[in-house]
């Protein structure tokens, strides 16, 4: 099993697989490794005894349909990539179910009801006298 040791400056740090006192080595399972894989890279925490290779981390796009049109498969920045191509405007703060719909709005767009049909039609009035 993985050992991990936090070496941090303060005495105790909380981390999803518990309380972690300060250069005391923990046992923990391959899972709880997966869990806290990110502070293990960025330092935070460290691994001791036996190599463990730990699985890249990739933020990879899979085209559900396979038709190069943007869906939950897609990671959010291959998303606003593929709307400025298209000159869509997006900004920073939107989301991937945000940045969703302006593609779907894109492939299907929204008509605006023509003003000529209202002119073909008879106004209604209310006396119905004849």
């Amino acid at each position: 099993m993985p050992t991990i040791v936090y070496p941090g400056p303060l005495p105790q740090r909380r981390t999803r697989c518990g309380t972690l006192y300060r250069g005391q080595p923990v046992e923990i399972t391959y899972a709880q490794l997966l869990l806290v894989q990110g502070q293990v890279t960025n330092g935070y925490l460290k691994l001791v005894g036996e190599l463990i290779e730990l699985p890249a981390v990739v933020d990879e796009t899979v085209d559900a349909g396979n038709d190069g049109i943007p869906d939950e498969g897609w990671t959010r920045n291959d998303i606003v990539e593929w709307l400025n191509t298209r000159e869509v405007r997006t900004r920073v703060g939107l989301t991937k179910a945000q940045l969703l719909t302006r593609v779907e709005e894109y492939i299907n767009p929204v008509e605006e009801e023509s003003s000529d049909d209202d002119n073909n039609e008879e106004p209604l009035t209310g006396d119905n006298t004849e």
